[in-house]
């Protein structure tokens, strides 16, 4: 009964697994190429244009900053801030191609990497 019971549970373990579909929708992220003390950077709007113009649906956009990041406090000095957009799974790797990166490689422990708000 015992090994019936292990055997059963094993299939339905493996299973479970096997049937994990791809996901649907990929976060990525750039550099919007702000400036300490000098410039905002590009907008959510104009770096999903970078994508749109390459035919990627972008279903969503936010603007952020990485986090558990330091950086000097200096005027000219490069700052951490990004948008980041939501696109289809299977658009990741043109995305790529243009210079975003998936949010995924962001992550550290329980953090995601960075903090995402409205674009204003």
């Amino acid at each position: 009964m015992k090994k019936l019971l292990l055997t059963v549970s094993s299939i339905f373990l493996l299973t479970a697994c096997a049937n994990t579909p791809a996901p649907e929708n990929a976060w990525v992220y750039i550099s919007n190429g702000a400036i300490q003390c000098e410039s905002d950077g590009k907008t959510g709007a104009e770096t999903e244009r970078l994508l749109t113009e390459k035919n990627i649906v972008v279903s969503k956009t936010e603007c952020g900053h990485l986090s558990n990041v330091a950086v000097i406090l200096m005027c000219g000095g490069p700052a951490t801030n990004i948008n980041v957009h939501q696109i289809k799974h299977t658009d990741l790797e043109k995305s790529q191609a243009l210079g975003f990166q998936d949010v995924i490689t962001l992550k550290q422990l329980d953090n995601l990497g960075y903090e995402a708000s409205e674009c204003q």
